[in-house]
């Protein structure tokens, strides 16, 4: 309804207990986190759908699995069977979280939200995904390259500009031109002047 995902638990495997759900690793792993509406509408439709086909006797509900938890297992083997069809790079389902704080970075360089939204403790483990990401920091170099060569280019005619204004006006006081001259002077200098 508002749009939000709460973390309160994590999946686990314990050894001699096998996969449970327990309280996640620290305090900020404990969060609120906004789903834009494409993600929402994709989750209620699910969630529709899971209880009509249980009844509306739903306690507990997993995206992957159902009424019951999905084996580590077997969604690596799910995982890797859509990798291969879709023919993409390896990686594991980690790299999820990954991806999803790079992109967060590449479109934002807030990365105290960042932070947050991934339950991070302190800021400097998101500055990895930051400082990791050298396709961002290349874009930001090629940004600022770009904005230095604007201000140089616009100086310079910012500069034109002015000594034109200044020569036409120094000739317009000078008493050697005729009336026609002056004019076709005056001209220029007002052509020059509504110049960006």
């Amino acid at each position: 309804i508002e749009s939000t995902i709460t973390i309160d638990s994590s999946a686990s495997k314990v050894v001699g207990r096998g996969q449970i759900v327990k309280a996640p690793k620290t305090k900020n792993s404990y969060r609120t986190i906004y789903i834009h509406e494409t993600l929402k509408k994709e989750l209620l439709n699910y969630y529709i759908s899971e209880k009509t086909k249980y009844n509306y006797n739903i306690k507990n509900h997993f995206v992957f699995g159902g009424i019951k938890m999905i084996g580590f297992s077997t969604l690596d083997r799910r995982f890797k069977k859509y990798k291969e069809k879709a023919k993409v790079s390896d990686m594991n389902l980690h790299g999820f979280r990954h991806s999803h704080a790079t992109m967060l970075l590449e479109l934002t360089n807030d990365i105290y939200n960042v932070s947050k939204r991934l339950g991070h403790d302190n800021m400097e483990t998101t500055e990895i995904y930051l400082h990791s990401n050298s396709k961002a920091q290349k874009d930001l170099s090629d940004r600022i390259e770009a904005e230095i060569q604007n201000i140089i280019i616009t100086n310079s005619f910012k500069t034109l500009k002015d000594n034109l204004q200044k020569i036409l006006l120094q000739e317009i006081t000078k008493n050697m031109y005729n009336n026609n001259e002056i004019n076709s002077i005056m001209s220029i200098y007002e052509y020059v002047n509504k110049v960006m």
